[in-house]
C-alpha cells in the first residue's frame, strides 16, 4: 500500500517566546520522517485546544482547518496523478508555491460574497472568472508570479481583443481576489503590488450632449405606441437633468424625493459608492415627476435593463440625427458638461455627483474661479 503523508496541527511548547506566545507549526509525517513547517500564528499554551489540536481563536482555527483539508486534498490528487511525495514538493506546498486549485477558490469566494456584494460586483467577477478558465484550464496559486500577469494581460489584449476599459476590470477583479488570498496567507505576494505591475487605465470619454442636443430629443414626437422608446426618453432626459447614474434612477422611489426650503431634491445613496447625494430638481426634471405621480405607489420609473435602454437610445438618436455615439450612461456626463458650461462651481458639482475627490469632476473642465452659483437657478 502506498505510504502518503500525514499533516497535524501542533503548538510548539518548547518554544516560548517572552511573550508567553508559542508557535503553531504543521507538522507533516512521511516515509518514518517528519517535517515542520510554521503557520505564521502563535498561541498561548491557555489559548490552545488540546483535545482538538487547534487554537481557540475561531478565526485562526479556521484557517489552520482549511488548509489542513487542502493538504490533504492535494494528497489525493497526487495519488490520482500517481505522482511519487517528496519534502521538496511538501515544502513548495507551504512556502507559498501552493498546488491548491486558483480557479476553485476564486468561484467559492465570489459564492461566499454573492449576498455581500452588489450584483453587478458579483457579475463583474463572475466574468473575470470565466475569462481565467479560457486563458488556462488549470490555475493554481503558484502559476500565479508576474510573468503570469503579463501573459493575461497579452491575452486579455491580443487574442481576446479587449478595449483598456474591459482589461482594467479584469485587472482590478483578479488583483483584489489576490489580495482577499494574500490576507488568508494563501499566497506570499500579490505579483501586482509587489511588482507593480500598471494596470491599463481606460481612457476618459469625453463623449456628451450639449443643451442643444438635449432639447432636440426632448422636442422629439415618439408616437404613443412606441411605449419603450418613450419610456427610454424620459429617463434618460431625468439622468440629463440631475446627473443619475443607470442604478441610481432605476431604483429612485417616490420617499427619496423631499422638499428642503423652497426646492425639491432627490436625497439617496448612491447604489455604486453609498455615498449620500443631495440633488437640486430643475423645473425640467419636476416635470417628468408630475407626469410620473400616480403610475406607480413606489418606485419613479419602470424597472428597464440597461441593455433595452441603450439599444432604444440609440433608435432615438437616429431619428433625432444625432450623430454621437450614445449609450445610456452619457446622460450624467451630460448633466457635468452642461453644467460646467454654464459656468456652475465645480465643488458643488462634485458634491451633487457624489464624487470622492473633485479631481474626478475636473475632467468636465479646468477649474475656474467663479463665485458658488445656485444649480437651480
Amino acid at each position: 500500500m502506498k505510504a502518503n503523508p500525514k499533516l497535524s496541527i501542533i503548538l510548539r511548547n518548547d518554544k516560548v517566546r517572552k511573550d508567553d506566545t508559542c508557535p503553531i507549526y504543521y507538522s507533516v509525517r512521511y516515509r518514518n520522517k517528519s517535517k515542520k513547517f510554521s503557520t505564521e500564528y502563535s498561541a498561548k499554551k491557555t489559548e490552545w485546544n488540546d483535545k482538538k489540536g487547534l487554537p481557540k481563536d475561531i478565526r485562526v482555527a479556521n484557517i489552520l482547518e482549511r488548509k489542513k483539508n487542502e493538504f490533504e486534498k492535494w494528497v489525493i490528487e497526487m495519488n490520482i496523478s500517481n505522482k511519487p511525495f517528496s519534502f521538496e514538493l511538501i515544502q513548495d506546498f507551504f512556502s507559498g508555491n501552493s498546488l491548491e486549485d486558483f480557479l476553485e477558490y476564486y468561484d467559492n469566494e465570489i459564492k461566499r460574497n454573492i449576498k455581500s456584494l452588489k450584483p453587478n460586483t458579483i457579475k463583474g467577477y463572475r466574468s473575470n472568472l470565466n475569462v481565467l478558465r479560457e486563458f488556462m484550464d488549470r490555475i493554481t496559486f503558484g502559476d500565479i508570479d508576474i510573468k503570469f500577469i503579463e501573459e493575461f494581460e497579452h491575452y486579455l489584449r491580443n487574442e481576446r481583443e479587449i478595449t483598456a476599459g474591459g482589461r482594467y476590470g479584469h485587472h482590478k477583479n483578479l488583483k483584489a481576489t489576490l489580495c482577499r488570498a494574500l490576507r488568508e496567507k494563501r499566497i506570499k505576494e500579490n505579483p501586482y503590488v509587489e511588482h507593480k505591475f500598471e494596470i491599463p487605465k481606460p481612457l476618459a470619454r469625453e463623449i456628451f450632449l450639449d443643451e442643444r442636443d438635449i432639447a432636440v430629443i426632448k422636442k422629439l414626437k415618439i408616437p404613443t405606441k412606441n411605449h419603450g422608446l418613450i419610456r427610454t426618453k424620459e429617463i434618460f432626459l431625468f439622468c440629463c437633468y440631475t446627473g443619475l447614474r443607470y442604478g441610481d434612477v432605476i431604483s429612485l422611489e417616490w420617499k427619496h424625493l423631499h422638499r428642503i426650503g423652497n426646492h425639491e431634491f432627490i436625497v439617496k445613496e448612491q447604489n455604486k459608492t453609498a455615498r449620500k447625494v443631495s440633488i437640486p430638481l430643475p423645473k425640467e426634471a419636476l416635470e417628468i415627476l408630475n407626469d410620473r405621480k400616480g403610475i406607480n405607489p413606489t418606485r419613479v420609473f419602470d424597472d428597464v435593463s440597461n441593455q433595452k435602454l441603450n439599444f432604444n437610445l440609440k433608435k432615438i438618436c437616429a431619428v433625432a440625427k444625432i450623430k454621437k455615439y450614445t449609450t445610456f450612461h452619457i446622460a450624467r456626463h451630460s448633466f457635468a458638461s452642461v453644467a460646467v458650461a454654464k459656468n456652475k462651481n465645480l465643488y458643488v458639482l462634485s458634491k451633487i455627483m457624489g464624487h470622492s475627490s473633485i479631481k474626478q469632476t475636473e475632467k468636465y473642465a479646468k477649474l475656474n474661479q467663479s463665485s458658488l452659483i445656485d444649480f437651480l437657478d
